[in-house]
This record gives structure tokens, C-alpha cells and sequence, in this order.
């Protein structure tokens, strides 16, 4: 799982970097709405604290599936199945991949060994007989801040992944310059001059280079935590400003750094000085704080705003700008005394301003929005560049063109917006692929179900690349997905069933949503989506764990029908519903940004594995009971709303080519590289349609065949431009359901 916020953490807006020392933001969120079971292994449940969901939400959702036939699963599933699985991904035993005994001791996204991982699960899918699909997707490149020197624009430079790239000539070439191995990513670059750059980011980190980045040097910053912005005026008078309400002063050019005092205790976000004396700083709750004594007192200034400000840039004494949240635009003209509010994007975050004189300038933010002002700011012409990506920085360099860097984008942009390119693609260093099977559904095909979890994991910084085992998270929800296809593959379903493993959660839910987009462009209908994320810790032993259910879609009901499940076939376990507030950082969000309805299953986070995200993180420490009664909770959960039933008819089953009386034939022939044909009766009339059916369920043809009397009859199908693999014919004969496995060679 990525950087999970305490979901009863209260607050505005919180820097969190990940693991590309990209500039994430977690906005706050209320303290989330629950329902708790008794905080115990009881078995049954007190009615005044249960979700009670009406039983038409209920039908709507699912499809009947028996207690018996739920029963009868719960048998099948087997934590000795489980628990290896989980060993063999977190490197605790070996495994033959292509008939090679290996050790997958990481699962880090940029190792070799997360593709070991993805074979491992590849064939573990087919073994259980699948046609397994791998998705490639591209690692975005997070592009950091990106600045260009005051005295010789020529020179730039800019953070991206652990390196910082560096250009002298107006960037048309960049060059790798430096490059560290750390969890702390560079937030903020300030330029002094061509020689003299510092860099200050997250957990502490502050770096300078005096020669124009030959050599860098980490200093040691006088507090640890989150680094959010940088200013110096001079050479000597310097500011660095973070988390906590921190600003510290230095006037010996970075040796010696002292606390200032300041009327907040809200973070400090950005900071910037005009000269030594005169500077600004702003943060969330509309702050704005101003000095004229180079920080031995600051006033806070009223902006007329509640939303946090992100950055905050003075071309002078007098005129300055901020911008932040709900696209949120501030000017000043007299340094602050007052200030007019423009909001420019509502519902978006504005990341970036800067000027290159005292008429041209830009904003940036998500959303790929970018706006340019000729006009000191009286007007802004929006720009429409990029569709999705998320700007986060802008500077210019020396002829005057406009850099810009976020999520995808690295963009100059010339000639007012006339002229530009976004060179992001030139960095794409790393290809990873989802895993995933699909068991089509007998009755509604089209309809899909999902049980999801991501195979990638995360360790110490140092240790990341050679050893992440990351058995809890997430060989739990990775070998869970596994033991719910190797438990169904037999089974009859309703509905098509989507096993699937996604890679790149780690780095911000890459994997998950590349899938989501696509399912959501291709307008596939997703009933529910089940999302596994660390389930095999319980250091209390008290059985908690949490069920993260936005009200989206059907998410809600959803969520209240895996709640219910735990009393109704008596889980040791005390499900805790979350609504308001439902954490978004799993890759179940993916899914709730397309519309479609998810949840998250995951342990107690009040009792948080302490072995999160390091080298510790073994199946040791698992609680295996805890595991196995949330493993099969998440089965079963899946199975009801998939409507796994005895009585759901399928083909390729002994003594089902006839139901009813109604006589359907194999296909013939089969395998087919053109046309195919069916035989069927009708002992009576009968409304007769067909449908055919990718083995991922989309629909590729519909034939309306009419009332027709009973009888022989004959169905040809031509699958004309249709690509070869694995299709499903389904004939309807008034009520009844008849389901044929084709084959189709190309």
C-alpha cells in the first residue's frame, strides 16, 4: 500500500512523498464515519451498530447464492494454500519459474526481480488452468521542481527520480548530474546564481552545490522533518521552511541556522524573499505571513481565504501572487495589505507561479492546467496543452520560454503558448505489466466482477532494489487473489470474474489505474470491485479490520454486504465500515476515480504493522488465523456477488447440453478459423437470441433470432474481422441459458 494517512488524522493538507520524491499531496479529510462490530472475536454482532442496507440495495447488488454453496467454498479454501503463496513471493521459499528453482527476495517496481514476481504469478494462473493477460503500462515520469539560474538563465536544472538533471543551454539538452539513493526526494531548488543552487526536500534533506552542480553536498538541516521551500536573496541571508510550522533563518550562508518565531502552527508550504529583509510565507487555512525584518517578527496577513496556498512568488515589494487549492489565484499590489482573489480552476490545485518579468507570467496546476498572463496578472489565457497530467512547477529560462514539470510533463513552451513540446516521453525508463485472468461469466458475461491486489512492494531506500519481501504488503492480498482463482476455477458464475495483480502501486497506483482508464474507455460494466491490501497482520490480537467504502457507485452497499457477511457466517473477526472519510490509498481509488464501485479490505489501522515498508515486513509476523478468516471472507464476498450457484448453467460440462428440454450442440467446428456452427431444438416456441463474448467479456455480437416455433434449428457464426482467442456463445431461449466455448483460430 502506498503512504497510508491515520484515518483519524484531522488536518488540512499534508505533503507525503512516496517513492519518486514526486510532490503528492494527501488533502485532509473528516474524521471518517464507522460502524463497528464488538471489538472482540464474538460471533455475533449487536444490531445498533450493524449497517442495516434494505433488501432491495441487497438484490440489486447481489445474486442469490445459497448459505450451503457458501458454506461449501469456505471448506475449499485452505491457509496452507494461502501461507505459501505469501512465502513464495516475499523470498521465504524457493519457486520454479520456467522450470528454474529462483528466490524473489523483491518485489521492488524498479527491480529485476518484480519480474520474476510477474512470471511466478503468470504461471501460477495458468497452472490453475486461466488464459493469463499481461498489461504493460510505462512508469511516468515525476518530474520535481525545475528552476533556472537569476544571472545566467542558460543554466537549469531539475529533479526527476532520485537524480537531478542539469542544462547549459536554456534547456534544449538535459544531462544526468547527480544521482542518490534516498527515501528523502528533493520538494524545492532556489537558484542563487550559476554556482551557488540549494535543494531542500522531504524528511529533512538539505543540499547545496557551490560550483553549479560538479559537486553536491547534503548538510546536515536543523529539523527533520518535511522541507517544503528554500529562498535565498543573497549569498549569506537564507530561509528554509517545512512542516510544523518551521522556518529557520541562516546568515552565514547556510553554517549556522536559527528558529523563528512564528503566530501558527500550521506547516509552512512556500516562502520567498525579495531582498534580505522583505519575505513571505504561506500555508493551509489561507495563511499568509509577512516580515520586514528578515524574520525576527512575522505578521500573518488576511488573504480573504480559507484554501492552503501551495506557492507564493514576489516579482517586488509591493507586487506578489499566490495560488493553491480550488484553483485559487491572490494579488497583490501593495505587498500584501490587500489582496484580490481569482479563482482561475475550481475543483483544481494550483501547484506553480512565477514571472519572467514584471508583464509575463504562469500558473500551473492539476488537471494539466496552465495559464499566461502579459499583463502583470490582470488576465490569464488558459492553455489547452495537456488533458490529464499534473503540473507542479514552472520557471522560465533565458529567451523567455516557459518550463514546466509534473506528473508526465516536461514541457517548454514558446511564442506564448503557440510553440511547445512535452519531452516526458524521453525518460521513460521502465516498463511493468498487471497480471491478470478472467473467468467468464455463464449467464451475464458482460457483467464483470473483480478481486484485486497489487504484487509490487516497498523496503528501506538502501535496501529496496536487492531485498523487499514485503510479505503483508502485499504477498497478503497478492497470494489471496491467487487462493480465490485456484478455489473458483470450477465453479459456475452469473457473472465474469477478473482476477487481477497490479504492479506500480508502490509509485502511485500506476498499474491500477492504467487498468481502470481503460476499463472505464471501454465502457465495461463493472459490478463490484473487491481491493486487497495488507491482511495478514493483527499485533492485538482483537480480530479489527477495516472496510474503505466511498459512497460511489454501489460502494456502499458493497461494503455492507462484506460487513454483514462477517456476523452471517461467523468470522472471527470485528469489521469496522468506513464511508466519510474512506482512505484513497490503494488501489481501489483507481476504480472510484472511474466511477465504478469498490471497496478496501484491510487490517486495523490503529494497530498498524510496524514492519511497513521494510526489510521486516516477513511472514513471520503474521497472524495466520487473522489471514485466513479475511482471506476467506474476501473469497466468499466475491463469490456471492459474482453468483456463484450449482444452478447457473454452463457449457463444457458433462449432461448440460440439454436443460428444459431445450437441445444445444457443440460447436462444430472447434477449434474454427472462420465459421462455426450450432444445432439446437425447441420442444416449444421460444424467444431465441445470441450472444457472443471475448473471453474478457466484452461483447463482440448480438443476434435478435425472433419467436421461433419449435423445432431443429441451425446458427452459423462468422467471425469475420474478429481476432483469434477464446469466445463464448450464449443462446437464450426464453428464460433459459444455454453457454458454448469457442475457439477461434487466426
Amino acid at each position: 500500500m502506498t503512504h497510508k494517512a491515520k484515518k483519524y488524522g484531522n488536518f488540512l493538507l499534508q505533503f507525503s512523498f512516496v517513492v519518486i520524491a514526486s510532490v503528492n499531496i494527501l488533502l485532509a479529510q473528516p474524521i471518517p464515519e464507522i460502524r463497528t462490530s464488538a471489538n472482540s472475536h464474538s460471533l455475533s454482532v449487536p444490531e445498533n451498530s450493524r449497517w442495516q442496507p434494505s433488501k432491495k440495495t441487497k438484490k440489486s447488488l447481489v445474486w442469490q447464492t445459497s448459505p450451503s454453496e457458501l458454506q461449501g467454498l469456505l471448506g475449499k479454501i485452505s491457509v496452507d494454500s494461502m501461507s505459501l503463496f505469501v512465502r513464495q513471493l516475499s523470498g521465504d521459499t524457493t519457486v520454479f519459474i520456467n522450470s528454474v528453482p529462483e528466490t524473489i527476495k523483491t518485489r521492488f517496481a524498479k527491480s529485476n526481480d518484480i519480474f520474476k514476481a510477474q512470471t511466478f504469478l503468470q504461471q501460477k494462473l495458468e497452472n490453475f488452468g486461466y488464459q493469463v493477460e499481461l498489461q504493460e503500462f510505462s512508469l511516468t515520469p515525476n518530474f520535481g521542481d525545475i528552476i533556472f539560474a537569476p544571472n545566467n538563465p542558460l543554466q537549469g536544472w531539475f529533479y526527476l527520480d532520485g537524480s537531478i538533471y542539469h542544462s547549459s543551454d536554456g534547456g534544449e539538452h538535459w544531462e544526468k548530474q547527480f544521482s542518490f539513493v534516498t527515501d528523502r526526494g528533493i520538494k524545492n531548488f532556489e537558484a542563487v546564481n550559476d554556482s551557488l543552487v540549494w535543494a531542500v526536500g522531504y524528511k529533512g534533506l538539505l543540499m547545496k552545490t557551490s560550483d553549479g552542480g560538479a559537486q553536491w553536498e547534503f548538510l546536515e538541516a536543523p529539523f527533520e522533518q518535511h522541507i517544503y521551500g528554500v529562498a535565498f536573496p543573497d549569498k549569506k541571508h537564507g530561509w528554509i521552511a517545512g512542516a510544523y510550522a518551521n522556518i529557520f533563518r541562516t546568515s552565514d550562508g547556510g553554517l549556522t541556522w536559527e528558529k523563528q518565531n512564528l503566530p501558527t502552527t500550521f506547516g509552512i508550504y512556500a516562502i520567498d524573499f525579495v531582498d534580505s529583509l522583505r519575505g513571505w510565507a504561506v500555508g493551509p487555512n489561507g495563511l499568509i505571513l509577512h516580515t520586514i525584518d528578515g524574520g525576527e517578527n512575522w505578521l500573518e496577513q488576511n488573504s480573504g481565504s480559507s484554501e492552503a496556498f501551495l506557492a507564493v512568488r514576489f516579482f517586488s515589494e509591493s507586487r506578489g501572487y499566490a495560488v493553491g487549492t480550488n484553483g485559487t489565484l491572490l494579488l497583490t499590489f501593495d505587498g500584501g495589505e490587500s489582496w484580490q482573489t481569482e479563482v482561475l480552476a475550481p475543483d483544481e490545485i494550483l501547484w506553480d507561479v512565477d514571472f519572467f518579468n514584471k508583464n509575463d507570467g504562469v500558473v500551473v496546476g492539476s488537471g494539466g492546467k496552465i495559464f499566461i498572463t502579459h499583463d502583470s496578472g490582470e488576465n490569464w489565457t488558459a492553455l489547452n496543452i495537456l488533458q490529464d497530467e499534473s503540473c507542479y512547477y514552472a520557471d522560465f529560462n533565458a529567451d523567455s520560454t516557459i518550463w514546466v514539470t509534473g506528473k508526465g510533463v516536461l514541457l517548454d513552451i514558446k511564442s506564448r503558448g503557440a510553440d511547445w513540446q512535452n519531452f516526458s516521453d524521453q525518460y521513460v525508463e521502465y516498463y511493468l505489466n498487471n497480471v491478470f485472468a478472467t473467468k467468464p461469466g455463464t449467464i451475464s458475461p458482460d457483467t464483470s466482477v473483480v478481486i484485486c491486489a497489487h504484487y509490487d512492494c516497498m523496503a528501506e531506500a538502501v535496501n529496496r532494489m536487492f531485498l523487499a519481501p514485503g510479505a503483508d504488503d502485499n504477498g497478503s492480498g497478492a497470494a489471496t487473489v491467487l487462493e480465490a482463482a485456484r478455489v473458483l476455477k470450477n465453479e459456475n458464475s452469473r457473472y465474469t470474474i477478473r482476477f487481477l495483480l497490479f504492479s506500480g502501486e508502490e509509485l502511485g497506483l500506476l498499474g491500477s489505474r492504467h487498468y481502470a482508464k481503460l476499463a472505464a474507455e471501454n465502457q465495461e460494466n463493472i459490478l463490484g470491485v473487491i481491493n486487497l491490501d495488507m491482511i495478514g497482520y493483527d499485533g492485538n490480537g482483537d480480530g479489527v479490520f477495516e472496510i474503505h467504502a466511498a459512497d460511489i457507485a454501489n460502494s456502499k452497499s458493497l461494503g455492507e454486504m462484506i460487513f454483514d457477511n462477517v456476523a452471517s457466517l461467523q468470522f472471527p473477526l470485528s469489521p469496522e465500515l468506513i464511508v466519510e472519510g474512506a482512505t484513497n490509498r490503494s488501489d481501489h481509488a483507481s476504480f472510484w476515480e472511474q466511477g465504478f464501485s469498490a471497496i478496501l479490505i484491510i487490517e486495523d489501522f490503529d494497530d498498524f504493522n510496524p514492519h511497513y515498508h521494510t526489510i521486516q515486513d516477513l511472514f513471520s509476523n503474521y497472524d495466520v488465523d487473522y489471514f485466513q478468516a479475511l482471506g476467506k471472507l474476501a473469497i466468499v464476498s466475491l463469490a456471492q456477488l459474482a453468483g456463484i450457484s450449482e444452478n447457473t448453467s454452463v457449457s463444457e460440462r458433462a449432461g448440460q447440453n440439454q436443460i428444459g428440454s431445450f437441445y444445444l450442440s457443440a460447436p462444430s467446428p472447434n477449434p474454427f478459423n472462420s465459421v462455426t456452427q450450432f444445432h439446437f431444438e425447441l420442444p416449444r416456441s421460444a424467444k431465441v437470441k445470441v450472444e457472443i463474448f471475448s473471453i474478457t467479456g466484452q461483447k463482440v455480437g448480438r443476434f435478435e433470432l425472433g419467436n421461433l416455433a419449435r423445432g431443429s434449428r441451425r446458427f452459423i457464426w462468422n467471425s469475420k474481422n474478429n481476432p483469434g482467442g477464446v469466445y463464448f456463445v450464449r443462446f437464450q431461449f426464453g428464460k433459459i441459458y444455454l453457454v458454448r466455448k469457442i475457439v477461434l483460430l487466426r
